[in-house]
């Protein structure tokens, strides 16, 4: 593998379309009831913006027009979602650079998070893809992304589209789908949050990335983010400072702790957990704050 090339964080601008989106297209759209791109299309039943399947087998699936391809949908997509599986994702990428699709979030597992030699360079290829066309990628083996304040659950939650939104002054980042996902459900007890970002196996946006676009962003008032580790320590400084200049606070969760928890995040994410006391150097760096219990995070932020 390529060693990773050093950059500074993303800014609002450069994640506005994949995050905040006008236009929304699915590819692997499906009518198969409890299929990715099925559980995928419900949960954008509330979104503000247009929606587009993208399968060359459908004039329709769950109830949104359906197309043969990317490159024929009416508009260019801000944010394409790819419910494939990993052996398409590369093509869908070029078919997305070559039509200006804003970002590009990939559920597909089966990349570094298996550790083999070969799923390992499927995502550096992934990689050097976003860097040579500029559009951003969030994964892959990600669960994907909610943005509250448009209705948007660019996910394949089961039955997220059930789920009574509540738009509010919180946002929450999380490497661990699952686990963020938990947090994200304190909407059921009246928490108020803005938005959920999920990372996956952070192949070109990462935490760092995500920070450093909700410092920017006019929905979010505080920042919560449960970290399992970050492969560029500069970055995550880089990116808290501008939280704080920002005015915005960040609380970080920070596991990985204890063994399991290591061998966990690494199968997740493929991310290698970092020091303790590496991570409380840069907490105390950036005047971001440490929660301890994962059960105080919703109660400190609000």
């Amino acid at each position: 593998m390529h060693k990773a090339v050093e950059r500074s964080v993303y800014g609002y601008e450069d994640l506005r379309r994949l995050i905040a989106p006008e236009t929304v297209a699915v590819v692997g759209a499906s009518s198969t009831p409890g299929s990715f791109g099925e559980r995928t299309l419900s949960n954008m039943r509330g979104f503000s913006g247009q929606v587009f399947g993208v399968n060359p087998k459908y004039k329709e699936a769950a109830g949104f027009s359906c197309y043969p391809s990317i490159t024929e949908l009416p508009v260019s997509p801000d944010c394409v979602i790819v419910a494939l599986a990993a052996p398409f994702v590369e093509d869908v990428i070029r078919e997305c650079a070559v039509c200006n699709v804003g970002g590009v979030i990939v559920f597909a597992s089966g990349f570094a998070e298996t550790g083999t030699p070969e799923n390992m360079a499927a995502q550096q290829r992934i990689v050097d893809l976003a860097r040579e066309t500029g559009v951003r990628i969030v994964g892959p083996n990600c669960v994907g992304l909610v943005n509250t304040t448009l209705g948007a659950g660019l996910n394949f939650m089961p039955g997220f589209y059930k789920t009574k939104l509540i738009d509010g002054p919180v946002s929450v980042i999380s490497q661990s789908g699952g686990l963020g996902y938990t947090l994200f459900q304190g909407m059921e007890r009246g928490v108020g949050i803005s938005k959920y970002l999920a990372s996956g196996n952070s192949c070109d946006v990462d935490v760092c990335d995500y920070i450093s676009f909700l410092a920017e962003d006019p929905g979010t008032n505080v920042i919560v983010c449960l970290l399992e580790g970050v492969k560029d320590g500069a970055r995550f400084v880089e990116a808290a400072q501008k939280a704080y200049d920002h005015g915005k606070p960040l609380l970080v969760y920070k596991m990985g702790v204890g063994e399991l928890s290591r061998k966990t995040a690494m199968s997740h994410t493929g991310t290698m957990v970092g020091s303790r006391e590496a991570f409380d150097a840069a907490i105390a760096k950036t005047g971001a704050v440490a929660i301890n219990r994962l059960d105080g995070l919703l109660e400190a932020a609000n």
